[in-house]
């Protein structure tokens, strides 16, 4: 304690060596109203550990540390009168326009297993293959089961627990693919990193494979290096047939890089961010999730794997939420395939329904419209609907009626169509059409207009449409005796 410091610290290093310094502290509450916990006055000793600082001369607060965790049931972050986000009884608001950035500096995890939790290595790793593309997937497919598995902890992991496979006698391959799937964007640059060591003395055949399991959009048809539906061959884009020779003994870390897709060349080691590999185009809009082999070819040995991680590079787009509008690049469907799904390309203009290599409906940028078949609204023209279709009126202006117009747009309660059928004869000529307004006011309108019944009779000079051009393909039929 001094005239200006009240706390706790250390063994005094600086100053007279009698009186303790800030830099010596560990808590303090100074004169001012300021307040520390945890480390020092220049930080935590170890940032892992974190603070909590109150700074009295700024009104500020500051929580530090990567194992910070505030559990509330309800939080409130913000002004209400600019933005903020708040959240209770298991919803959450946020106030203000919204923007997700699709590219960040470092990249963004997008799946980390250091193997924490109370799952026992029979619950992680089974021969349940039930891949998820919900986040829901548990543990890890057994593809190859032969060596034993356990959890062990004090081998130098950087945290959780250590996944061992084998004990070095006999076949001891394991080959486990994640049940947990990840949205694949092919505009994105992915990273996987493993850690892990071979840990048997002598055992330099053992080969250990990373990558990534690749599946198509549905979700379930698995899409390998050739494209084949199988859990082998796949992308090991980190470690392919890793022995001791090439790696040694001790812990190391294997990254490897991948982004796009393409009909061949695809998976291998890549281990720059350089030269990224490519995952098959089969799974385009489809998903990938991580595969890790240990003491490959029936192999003995021992592997221990400390973690696996993804990150995600975005492609450079960015998604704003604003009212009641949203703005990107790309909207997909969650089924999009070859022969599936719909994309909306808003960057571009252009519209797939029914997959992207043949859809059944086509929209390009520059406006042509491919449709595998149109089916219009047909309406036939009888006694008991004609006042919604018919409406009569004074060509003069007058009160006498002596004109008739047809209604196409359904402002007179009847539906909206270009395909008409008269099977019944209006009382007067018909000097009108009244168009859908989606027609346009300067553009080429097309009516189908079947005639059936008899006494039908136009204006004997030109049908007044209100439009600058009008194309009738009329069609007569005789009345049914």
């Amino acid at each position: 304690m001094t005239s200006n410091v009240f706390g706790f610290h250390n063994a005094i290093s600086a100053g007279d060596g009698t009186n303790a310094t800030l830099a010596d502290f560990t808590s303090f509450l100074d004169s001012g109203g300021s307040f520390y916990l945890g480390g020092n006055s220049s930080g935590a000793t170890n940032p892992t550990d974190g603070y909590f600082a109150w700074n009295n001369t700024d009104k500020s607060l500051l929580i530090s540390g990567s194992k910070v965790n505030v559990e509330v049931d309800k939080f409130f972050l913000g002004n209400t009168d600019t933005q903020f986000i708040s959240g209770s009884n298991g919803n959450i608001k946020i106030s203000g326009d919204v923007e997700f950035e699709g590219k960040t500096s470092n990249g963004a995890t997008i799946f980390y297993d250091d193997f924490s939790g109370n799952l026992t290595a029979n619950e992680t790793f089974t021969t349940s293959d039930t891949p998820k593309v919900d986040g829901t997937g548990v543990g890890y497919h057994i593809y190859q089961n032969n060596g034993e598995k356990s959890f062990v902890t004090g081998q130098g992991e950087f945290s959780g627990r250590i996944a061992e496979f084998g004990d070095a006698n006999d076949n001891d391959e394991i080959w486990m693919s994640s049940n947990k799937l990840i949205p694949f964007n092919e505009n994105s640059l992915y990273e996987l990193e493993v850690r892990y060591k071979i840990a048997a003395a002598n055992m330099s055949i053992p080969k250990v494979y990373a990558g990534i399991t690749a599946y198509a959009a549905d979700g379930t048809t698995k899409v390998n290096a050739i494209a084949a539906n199988s859990f082998s061959s796949q992308h090991y884009f980190a470690a392919s047939a890793s022995t001791t020779l090439t790696d040694g003994t001790d812990w190391i870390i294997k990254k490897g890089f991948f982004k796009g897709t393409a009909s061949s060349g695809n998976g291998g080691a890549h281990n720059s961010d350089t030269d990224p590999g490519t995952i098959h185009q089969g799974a385009l809009n489809g998903y990938i999730t991580p595969v890790f082999i240990a003491n490959f070819n029936d192999q003995a040995g021992t592997v221990q794997l400390d973690y696996i991680k993804i990150t995600e590079t975005g492609g450079g787009g960015s998604t704003r939420i604003s009212g009641d509008s949203i703005k990107t690049g790309v909207l997909k469907s969650n089924n999009l395939s070859a022969d599936s799904g719909s994309e909306f390309r808003l960057d571009e203009g252009t519209l797939k329904l029914g997959g992207t290599s043949n859809p059944g409906f086509e929209v390009t940028k520059e406006g042509f419209v491919t449709a595998t078949n149109i089916v219009e609204s047909s309406v036939i023209v009888e006694p008991p609907n004609s006042a919604s279709y018919f409406e009569y009126y004074d060509e003069s202006g007058g009160s006498t009626n002596d004109s008739t117009r047809l209604i196409l747009d359904g402002s007179t309660g009847g539906l909206v169509t270009m395909n008409m059928s008269l099977a019944v004869a209006p009382t007067y000529v018909i000097r009108d059409i009244q168009f859908p307004s989606n027609a346009g006011s300067n553009e080429v309108a097309k009516l189908e207009l079947t005639v059936i019944a008899n006494g039908v009779e136009f204006d004997n000079e030109a049908v007044a449409s209100g439009y600058a051009e009008y194309v009738s393909l009329l069609s007569y039929a005789e009345s049914p005796s």
